[in-house]
């Protein structure tokens, strides 16, 4: 079966299952998913009402210890409380939420600051005389508007409730909410501060009032289904709402702190407790949720919602939807096919894509993309796969591995006999132009000159058998049968030859020498059982790399052998015929040519060159070395093999010559 048809058939047989399933089920959930929905909505309130006040009790630790840093550095001057109730006064522009940062003295005597309809003023009072001034800061932070202070006069800073518990204890001290001076109310973090001798020298505070925080939880339940309650941790209340339930509220929450169970897991555990509960009728459901401020003071959010109030929609639309899914079943199953077609299309694609590259077709082609992350995921790795098998195929023959391909096989050593073509190239005087030039430049005319040998060798569907430093050698019809490989490897050698000039007329100058032979050799895998390369081995191999290096004594490009001569023809091609030569480790002599191009494209000149130098050739070999010589003077100014055979034959004028001599050139190096 198809992957559509299976895929059909699971969509369908899921659809049915699931919507009989669904139909039973939703009713048992509906509760359980309400509850769910509660939980998280309980959670989230919980979690916002524990927020404003961890956010508005939070500077009290850092602002009272940076402050009794800055008295002992004497940063504020505790002998003029006028001065510092102005720099207390300074924080009080920077923080929210904070009423009043006082300071008691030990005496009673008392500074202050406070932040009131926005506004920020500064209180002082003398316990000695029982008098007190306050004065208004403007908004450039000066000092104005002095006059007495009715409320604090004969205040007493040891008998507050934050002197006392800070004096009483090590460290940060909260007191119960309380009536302020003034008539607001609220909570104080207090904090002692006393001299080498631990002797109280007085003690610093901070008041907040409990109106932000009651303004925050009636807003809360204004715009939300809940009702609010902030209370400590022994039950009492920090910032109490007015609602209709609230006295039932709070003797619930008392109830639960009864609870040692319950109090336990709230105080020791998970730090929440979510119980439902009846009241007048109604189904309610509270939260409590622990939240620890600095000093170690715990309090604890509590949030009430009516159930049906509150989620009675979600009820009503989780019924809706049984019979939603039966007309949904309808609908599904006409685009099951359509989904299933287009889960489908993307695959059927990549199958392609898949075997293609199995076949080691490496060219690159869109792949499809798809919503399916899976699918995605794996199209990304066909082309990546498909990527690093191509990067793979610049270090091997790709015929090679498209054959294996083909046939199944598996690569391993041995060989066969083929007639051949090779190519040979090298550089001329690439060591001495690479002592010259930095590493860098030296790479980038290798590469260079690689790129466009490659380009001509791969046109022409030659191999790259191997590199040889700063040269190379290339197989033609092999491992890839190619029918004319001698016309194709004179072919690749020309063009090369050009790309090289033409870059040359561009200021990259480069010479290289190119060898070519046809003959039998043995080709194959060669190596060891691990690792082994494909390559040409023979003695045709060898003369081929012979005939490259006799470039550089016939000052010549590209010399071919007869063999390759005889197989590429005369139709396409110029040859001249250089000489008779025996190479380097062989006797028996071997004619020469040099291929000077394709013939539709040699200038005249160059033919008539070649033509008086091949008659120069032929007196040569008759020891007619007066007529070749004749010949050769005409044009050995401008033709380099000419100039090597003048001298040759000039030398040979003052050698006694036997019978034996036949004009082969011993070359005498490689």
């Amino acid at each position: 079966m198809s992957f559509r048809s299976v895929l059909i058939a699971i969509i369908i047989t899921l659809i049915v299952a699931k919507s009989a399933v669904v139909t039973w089920v939703i009713f048992n959930a509906t509760n359980s998913a309400v509850q769910e929905l509660a939980l998280g909505q309980i959670n989230a309130s919980l979690d916002s009402v524990a927020e404003q006040i961890e956010s508005l009790f939070e500077p009290c630790e850092r602002i009272l210890f940076s402050l009794t840093d800055r008295f002992r550095a004497g940063d504020i001057a505790l002998k003029d409380p006028k001065e510092m109730a102005t720099e207390l006064a300074t924080l009080l522009a920077f923080e929210k939420g904070i009423t009043w940062i006082n300071f008691g003295f030990a005496d009673g005597s008392f500074a202050g600051a406070q932040s009131k309809d926005g506004k920020i003023s500064i209180r002082v009072s003398n316990i000695q005389d029982g008098k007190a001034e306050s004065w208004d800061i403007n908004p450039h932070g000066s000092l104005e508007n002095e006059h007495p202070e009715k409320t604090f006069e004969g205040f007493d800073a040891r008998t507050r409730p934050w002197f006392q518990a800070a004096k009483a204890k090590s460290g940060l001290a909260w007191t119960k909410p309380y009536d302020f001076v003034g008539g607001d109310r609220g909570i104080s973090c207090s904090l002692a501060y006393r001299d080498k001798e631990q002797r109280l020298i007085g003690v610093l505070a901070i008041d907040f009032s409990l109106e932000e925080i009651t303004k925050y939880l009636t807003e809360l339940q204004q715009n939300s289904t809940c009702e609010a309650i902030v209370f400590l941790e022994d039950g009492q209340l920090l910032a109490p709402q007015k609602t209709k339930h609230a006295q039932s509220l709070v003797s619930k929450v008392m109830s639960l702190l009864a609870d040692d169970r319950k109090k336990d897991d709230l105080f020791n555990g998970s730090g929440r407790i979510v119980e439902e509960f009846s009241l007048d009728g109604q189904s309610l459901i509270i939260g409590l949720r622990l939240t620890q401020v600095a000093g170690g003071v715990k309090c604890l959010s509590t949030v009430v919602f009516n159930r049906h109030r509150t989620f009675g929609s979600v009820e009503k639309s989780l019924r809706s939807s049984a019979i939603l899914s039966v007309v949904a079943l309808v609908i599904t199953l006409i685009l099951a096919t359509l989904v299933a077609k287009r889960v489908s299309s993307p695959l059927q694609s990549l199958t392609s894509e898949v075997s293609r590259i199995g076949r080691f077709e490496m060219d690159s082609i869109q792949l499809p993309k798809s919503f399916i992350r899976e699918i995605r995921v794996l199209s990304e790795s066909i082309a990546r796969m498909r990527d690093s098998l191509k990067s793979f195929s610049k270090y091997v023959p790709i015929h090679i591995v498209r054959d294996l391909v083909k046939t199944g096989g598996v690569a391993s050593l041995g060989g066969e006999k083929r007639l051949i073509t090779v190519l040979f190239c090298d550089i001329e005087g690439f060591t001495g132009y690479a002592e010259k030039v930095t590493p860098e430049k030296a790479v980038d005319t290798l590469t260079g000159y690689f790129e466009v040998f490659g380009e001509a060798i791969h046109k022409e569907d030659g191999v790259i058998d191997k590199f040889l430093g700063d040269g190379l050698m290339a197989l033609f019809n092999a491992p890839a049968p190619l029918t004319l490989h001698a016309r194709a490897a004179c072919r690749t050698a020309i063009e090369a030859q050009q790309q090289l000039l033409q870059r040359a007329n561009q200021g990259w100058s480069l010479k290289v020498r190119i060898g070519l032979h046809t003959s039998e050799a043995l080709v194959g895998n060669v190596g060891t059982a691990e690792r082994f390369s494909y390559t040409a081995i023979g003695d045709g191999v060898n003369l081929c790399s012979r005939l490259e290096g006799l470039n550089k004594i016939y000052g010549t490009r590209i010399i071919a052998s007869s063999d390759t001569m005889d197989a590429a023809g005369c139709s396409d091609f110029a040859w001249r015929k250089l000489d008779r030569v025996a190479v380097v480790g062989r006797t028996e002599p071997l004619e020469i040519y040099e291929l000077l191009g394709m013939k539709k494209e040699i200038p005249k000149e160059l033919i008539q060159i070649a033509e008086t130098y091949t008659q120069a050739l032929e007196h040569y070999f008759r020891r007619d070395f007066e007529g070749a010589l004749a010949l050769l003077k005409e044009i050995s100014e401008i033709d380099s093999p000419a100039r090597f055979l003048l001298k040759r034959i000039t030398e040979l004028q003052n050698l006694p010559l036997g019978n034996s001599w036949n004009g082969v050139f011993q070359a005498t190096s490689k």
